[in-house]
């Protein structure tokens, strides 16, 4: 298969594909850049941000999306491998390689074996079965490329007590598409890890478009999971989206598309590939 490679370079995410000369093929958006630049940032983010220095904001940012993708790497391995070890030491480790020497790392990593212990939780509630684990995808159609988190087959809820008393009660098992979020804030303040925006539901909405283009399905639900900042036992945010919102932002896609190309149209984008 093609291999799809990504580039982070002035704070926007790319993808691209080479051919079998090792010679840039197809340059895809992130589906990441692609959103913020259609829809603004939270309202929390701005207001928090807006009394912090330009380096500060940049640092909070930067630490806050490596925070997210290293807990999105411990999540899939928590699926692949049922099991986690040295989690200090991958914190000290990935941190390094993104140049965050400042961070606590004794702090991280007890917020992220909490984070684990949610998502443990998660996968044990709902009987959740991967399908598709941190799957990267592009549509040529669009030019937009992004990594997947999950594909996967679980219970359409939670049984209640209530439930398991009715006879007629079925548990259900559904194919959903599940998104993560860390969310802004790291651990030194009150975060909004338990809200979810309009934002997030159109990076599930151009997923499953990535998915439909590479696979042919289409009947997923969508859902973002969030780990709460939980103290006695673990707990999480799992946000199913409506068929309403999901029908209104279908409405909405194309005219983000457009105004995306429109804004971009003149950018150019060049990756130079250097051979060993």
């Amino acid at each position: 298969g093609i291999s799809l490679r990504r580039l982070d370079f002035k704070g926007q995410r790319n993808y691209y594909t080479v051919d079998e000369n090792n010679r840039l093929k197809n340059i895809y958006t992130s589906v990441t850049t692609f959103t913020k630049s259609v829809l603004p940032a939270n309202q929390f983010l701005m207001d928090w941000m807006k009394n912090k220095s330009k380096e500060e904001q940049e640092f909070i940012l930067k630490s806050s999306s490596t925070y997210g993708t290293l807990m999105d790497i411990l999540f899939n391995r928590l699926l692949i491998d049922r099991k986690l070890e040295e989690i200090e030491l991958q914190v000290r480790q990935f941190t390094a390689g993104e140049g965050l020497y400042t961070i606590n790392v004794s702090q991280w990593t007890d917020s992220l074996k909490k984070d684990c212990l949610a998502f443990a939780q998660f996968v044990k509630d709902y009987e959740v079965k991967p399908i598709l684990v941190s799957c990267p995808l592009a549509s040529d159609s669009l030019g937009i490329a992004g990594t997947l988190d999950l594909l996967c087959e679980m219970n359409h809820k939670i049984p209640t007590k209530t439930d398991l008393k009715n006879k007629d009660f079925e548990l259900k098992r559904i194919k959903a598409i599940i998104d993560y979020k860390a969310k802004i804030g790291d651990m030194s303040f009150k975060s909004d890890r338990n809200s979810f925006y309009e934002s997030e539901l159109l990076q599930l909405m151009v997923y499953r478009r990535l998915l439909n283009e590479n696979f042919e399905v289409s009947s997923y639900d969508l859902f973002n999971f969030s780990p709460k900042n939980w103290r006695t036992s673990p707990d999480y945010n799992l946000k199913e989206w409506s068929f309403e919102s999901i029908e209104k932002m279908n409405r909405k896609f194309e005219n983000y598309f457009v105004n995306f190309q429109i804004d971009n149209e003149s950018l150019e984008r060049n990756i130079m590939i250097v051979d060993n």
